[in-house]
């Protein structure tokens, strides 16, 4: 099974949205287990950059009301959203899966000289899974529950390493974590935008 796909050079100007993102006010997830902190502010350009996103797994467009609608229930979106990690974040992996989601696209706006980690792919050792799709919805929430941080529960079987204005595709469904964050203040530290999607069914 591939992990995930690398497309280098996303964007065409990425120090513009770097500069945005630097520029937006944070805060923790209300509803998420990163252990940093999420831009509270909107991205205009998130919509288009998506449907380019989108074009690189599939024929097919991306499901923009699910991403309102899911906006508008729990006050924060996953999609365009900015996060960021500081050193001393992050520290204890934490393998999990989206159970209901389909892609997650993740893009690198560290500058180079700062940028490192990224994210890793896992085989839950007990049950012999790399998705929550060979799980049904109650095992896998027990399986989170009971292992999602224990160390020798996983195996890591991928990495995909961060890179500035890189963008990493993967099936969401797939055990995944971030690495440790990196920096002191928000110029220097892990600085990622995150694009969570859904392909619909036809």
């Amino acid at each position: 099974m591939q992990q995930f796909l690398i497309f280098d050079d996303f964007y065409r100007e990425p120090l513009d949205v770097r500069k945005f993102a630097l520029s937006c006010s944070y805060d923790k997830s209300k509803h998420t287990p990163w252990p940093g902190l999420v831009s509270q502010t909107p991205w205009s350009g998130t919509r288009e950059a998506l449907e380019k996103i989108a074009r690189l797994v599939s024929t097919e467009s991306p499901d923009w009301q699910l991403i309102v609608d899911q906006h508008n229930f729990w006050g924060e979106g996953t999609c365009g959203q900015f996060r960021v990690m500081y050193d001393g974040q992050g520290l204890q992996p934490r393998p999990h899966a989206h159970f209901d989601g389909q892609w997650t696209g993740l893009i690198g706006l560290s500058l180079p000289h700062d940028v490192r980690g990224g994210t890793v792919f896992y085989r839950h050792r007990r049950t012999n899974t790399v998705s929550s799709q060979q799980l049904e919805r109650g095992l896998y929430r027990d399986l989170i529950e009971r292992d999602g941080g224990k160390d020798d529960a996983w195996e890591p079987i991928g990495k995909a390493e961060t890179g500035f204005n890189r963008l990493v595709v993967f099936d969401s469904r797939q055990f995944h974590s971030f690495t440790s964050g990196f920096g002191h203040c928000l110029d220097n530290c892990r600085l990622m935008q995150i694009f969570d999607f859904t392909i619909p069914a036809h």
